[in-house]
C-alpha cells in the first residue's frame, strides 16, 4: 500500500534517529515495507525517465524483494528482484541483487550489478545527506521490517 503518511512517518523517524544519535552517539531506525514502498513510489513519481512502475517492497528474513512493472514502449513486463543488503566497512549500505527476473526471464549478472549500482546511488541521494556523519553498523531484515543501527562517526 502506498501512503504519503508512511513517507512522512519515515521522515519523522529519521529526524528522531538523528536527535537520538546526537544525544547518545547511537541510533536505531526501523523501516516498514509500506514506508519503503511509499518512498520508492514517491521518488519514481518525480523521475519520468525510470521505467519502473507500481513498486512493492517486501521484507523477509535476510532479504528484500522488489516487485514492479517495467514499461518499455508498448511492452509492460513484471519485475521481481531479490536483494541482499549488507554494511560496507565504511558504514554504508551495500545492495546486491541476488536474483532478478523481468517478464519471467532471469537477468544476467552484469545487468544485476548495474541495477545494484543504481540502488546504491539512490540510497545516497535519498537518505545519504540526512545520514552524513553517521556510520551504519548493522542492517537486519526480518519479516516486514528492516532495522538499521549505527553510531556517530
Amino acid at each position: 500500500m502506498v501512503s504519503t503518511v508512511a513517507v512522512q512517518t519515515l521522515q519523522a523517524q529519521l529526524k528522531t534517529a538523528t536527535v537520538q544519535a546526537s544525544r547518545s552517539g547511537r541510533f536505531t531506525l526501523q523501516i516498514t515495507q509500506e514506508q519503503l514502498t511509499s518512498l520508492l513510489h514517491a521518488r519514481l513519481q518525480q523521475r519520468q525517465d525510470v521505467p519502473l512502475k507500481d513498486p512493492l517492497v517486501l521484507f523477509h528474513p535476510d532479504r528484500m524483494e522488489l516487485y514492479g512493472k517495467v514499461q518499455q514502449g508498448n511492452f509492460l513486463l513484471n519485475l521481481k528482484m531479490t536483494i541482499a543488503v549488507t554494511v560496507t566497512p565504511e558504514g554504508k549500505p551495500q545492495f546486491e541483487i541476488a536474483e532478478a527476473y523481468l517478464g519471467g526471464i532471469a537477468l544476467p549478472q552484469a545487468l544485476r550489478e548495474g541495477i545494484a549500482s543504481v540502488l546504491n546511488e539512490a540510497y545516497l541521494g535519498a537518505i545519504g545527506p540526512a545520514a552524513t556523519g553517521f556510520r551504519l553498523e548493522s542492517i537486519v531484515i526480518s519479516e516486514g521490517l528492516m532495522t538499521l543501527s549505527g553510531r556517530i562517526r
